[in-house]
């Protein structure tokens, strides 16, 4: 009996025990064959994009904060954590210590340097821009820059029009994305994505649809380059001297003529409105003669005053010498003479003082009349300058419309032929 129970019990400790070196056995091979795969399977799991960005304050006007603030979502939102640093480039450059405080590559390596000296700037990347410009004319430039590598990742540059609505959305976007890649470059298209992309522009069509296209586009070809500017009526196309202004005036000087057969250049002045603006030389020369006649005007016309109160007090004298002879000198000879004065010198005084005063007079008269001259011909030179800068202008408006002309083929369902736009 005794027997008995041993030898089951026996036989259960020798099963285990051989299950259990089976087991060890079989643990090192299935951790050799997995081991390969679980490599292949890491190496082949995408990276995931990280790194801290030191995003500087975007000098210049409007809208600089808003393309920085953009830049700074989407770089979140690719991964990146963003530092805000409250200096612009020119900041940055000075208290880096740069020569000449330009964000040169040199200038960066050193920056990068400074950034990391302190934890709260610390970065493995960098990111500045700057907008540039007058108004109507102004520039956006974004700069990303690897600290580690010392490298300019790459430089952003576009024109803002104001009416645009894409490049505030596209352009963060870009700048980010450029980053990312930058970190974990993007895997290149299988061949599967190739075949797709290949048959995009072109799908695939057969012999017959790919000769028919052809021949539909030769005539469309055909018929839109009879389309021309002559076909276009540009008569509703006017230039405005005040809607029209900010367009087509100039901020620097007048553009020289060569010789006197040239146009003078109609363009106005940016800084002196679209009154002033549109004066050629000569108005201002007539203005400033202007000017000088009614100076000179009211000059003469003081003195004649003054010279008036001259001639009344030699009045006065004269009626004081007739009130005390008691009668009229000049009739009566007896009274021409009234101890050391006489009437004739009296007469005389007058005469001398009335003539000084007509001289001032007529000459203020006549500088009345030459200045309102002047300023007729002033009045009449203005109309000719804006008259002339309309036409002008009106002329260049309508080129601008031209150089604008798109004529291209249309080719649709029962149609083929051209389409003509233009913008003005």
């Amino acid at each position: 009996m005794t027997v008995s129970h041993r030898l089951p019990l026996a036989h259960r400790v020798l099963s285990a025990a051989v299950a259990g070196c089976l087991t060890l056995g079989a643990v090192p091979a299935a951790a050799h064959a997995a081991g390969p795969a679980e490599a292949s399977a890491a190496a082949e799991a995408p990276k995931q994009v990280s790194g801290t960005v030191a995003l500087l304050r975007f000098d210049g006007p409007e809208p600089a904060r808003d393309y920085r603030a953009a830049v700074q979502e989407a770089l979140a939102a690719e991964g990146f954590t963003v530092k805000g640093v409250a200096l612009d480039a020119k900041g940055a450059a000075k208290k880096a210590k740069c020569r000449g405080g330009e964000m040169d590559d040199a200038c960066l390596e050193r920056l990068g340097k400074w950034l990391n000296k302190s934890s709260k700037t610390a970065a493995d990347f960098v990111a500045f821009g700057s907008v540039t410009g007058e108004e109507g004319a102004r520039r956006v430039r974004i700069v990303l820059y690897d600290v580690a590598k010392n490298e300019t990742v790459r430089t952003f540059e576009a024109a803002i029009d104001p009416d645009d609505l894409i490049l505030p959305n596209v352009l963060p976007g870009a700048v980010a994305r450029a980053l990312a890649h930058h970190v974990v470059p993007p895997a290149p298209p299988s061949e599967e994505e190739q075949r797709i992309l290949a048959t995009l522009d072109e799908p695939e069509k057969t012999a017959e649809e790919i000769e028919a296209e052809k021949r539909k586009i030769a005539e469309a070809e055909a018929q839109a380059g009879q389309v021309g500017a002559g076909d276009v009526d540009l008569s509703g196309i006017e230039y405005d001297l005040k809607a029209d202004f900010k367009d087509y005036c100039r901020n620097g000087p007048r553009k020289k003529r060569e010789s006197k057969d040239d146009d003078i250049d109609p363009r106005p002045s940016c800084k002196l409105g679209p009154f002033w603006g549109y004066w050629q030389p000569r108005a201002w020369a007539f203005l400033t003669m202007t000017v000088a006649g009614v100076a000179t005007t009211g000059v003469m016309y003081g003195l004649a005053l003054g010279a008036r109160k001259g001639y009344k007090d030699a009045v006065g004298v004269v009626e004081d010498y007739e009130a005390m002879v008691g009668g009229d000198p000049s009739r009566d000879p007896n009274l021409a003479c009234s101890g050391d004065t006489c009437y004739k010198d009296l007469a005389l005084d007058v005469a001398k003082k009335s003539a000084r005063m007509r001289r001032f007079a007529i000459g203020g008269d006549v500088a009345l009349g030459v200045t309102v001259l002047f300023a007729g011909v002033l009045g009449i030179i203005i109309y000719q300058d804006r008259k002339y800068a309309k036409y002008k202008l009106t002329e260049e408006k309508r080129l601008r419309a031209l150089s604008d002309l798109r004529v291209a083929p249309a080719v649709g369902k029962g149609f083929a032929g051209g389409m003509l736009g233009f913008r003005f």
